[in-house]
């Protein structure tokens, strides 16, 4: 932080940030008037007032416990998917969970992995030493936490179908574990954040042969190559499907807005529920392309599209 800069800022609700809550916290970076489009796969999102990266649990543990003991809730970020911030930021402290120095732990039938790491470099790993469990999320963007919390999924299965447990560390800066049992799971969500920050989750496995399912991961990272916009930057899949019958990008493609574009903000033309940043698109961009889907697909087959992704920050 530069000298001279003041000390105090006000959060939302109107709680007060000394930047000395900071202090002796150890491994951790702080980054005060970060633009959050650094930090999101979306290349949107104005600054957040201090952007905090601890590197340990211990760390965290000290973090969660002094915004915890001032009044302050964090907004929590993994690797920045599957979010839109605001223009205009975030007025808060965001402390971004990703990449932590933790060692998974293998055991005869399950394996905990650290929540901070790559889901996709995981399941590559978990793959290559015979391990099947989680092939299927080969490809999703975002950290082993972040799928956890909303229990991602694809190809017919989700995070909730192979999780045995979770550590989190709760507001007190405690860690704990948490059952899956303890923990409601629906479609595309959990309500695992009621009990603190993901910093781990244990899996079970069936052993299989290694090649069979290195090769059964690069399928499954074609079939997605195929469907989905990876050459520009998004946010994955903007809306939940209304039903396993009704998925919402047929939806949107039926009314004809496949393509269709607000700014540098444009429906993909290969898969009409990923909005693709062409270069330049404000989050007022997408939102805008957000309600006239919303607003289309309502007119036409009276369902309400339920969007997927957090909206984060001020518009």
């Amino acid at each position: 932080m530069e000298d001279g800069e003041e000390d105090l800022t006000m959060a939302e609700g109107g709680v007060v940030i000394d930047q000395k809550i900071f202090d002796g916290l150890g491994d951790i970076e702080i980054l005060k008037k970060e633009p959050m489009a650094y930090h999101t796969s979306f290349h949107i999102g104005g600054p957040a007032e201090y952007l905090v990266t601890p590197h340990t649990v211990d760390s965290l543990r000290m973090l969660v416990r002094r915004l915890n003991d001032s009044g302050i809730e964090p907004f929590i970020i993994g690797a920045g998917t599957n979010i839109l911030v605001g223009d205009k930021g975030i007025s808060d402290v965001v402390v971004k969970v990703y990449e932590f120095k933790c060692a998974d732990r293998f055991e005869e039938d399950y394996c905990y992995l650290c929540g901070g790491d790559l889901l996709t470099a995981k399941v590559k790993m978990l793959s290559s030493r015979g391990f099947k469990c989680l092939q299927w999320a080969y490809g999703i963007p975002g950290t082993v936490g972040g799928a956890v919390h909303m229990n991602a999924g694809a190809f017919g299965s989700d995070i909730s179908e192979w999780l045995v447990n979770v550590e989190v560390v709760d507001p007190s800066g405690e860690v704990r574990l948490i059952e899956k049992c303890d923990i409601n799971f629906g479609y595309r969500r959990s309500d695992v954040s009621k009990c603190g920050i993901v910093v781990g989750a244990s899996f079970r496995f069936e052993r299989e042969d290694p090649e069979r399912l290195v090769r059964e991961i690069d399928e499954y990272m074609e079939i997605r190559r195929q469907r989905h916009p990876l050459d520009y930057p998004n946010a994955g899949s903007i809306f939940k499907n209304p039903s396993k019958e009704t998925p919402a990008g047929k939806l949107i493609e039926e009314v004809g807005l496949k393509g269709s574009r607000v700014g540098d903000a444009m429906v993909s033309k290969k898969h009409a529920n990923f909005i693709v940043n062409l270069g330049r698109a404000s989050a007022k961009d997408v939102l805008e392309l957000i309600r006239r889907i919303q607003d289309e697909v309502w007119h036409k087959f009276d369902i309400f599209l339920e969007p997927e992704i957090c909206i984060a920050g001020e518009l």
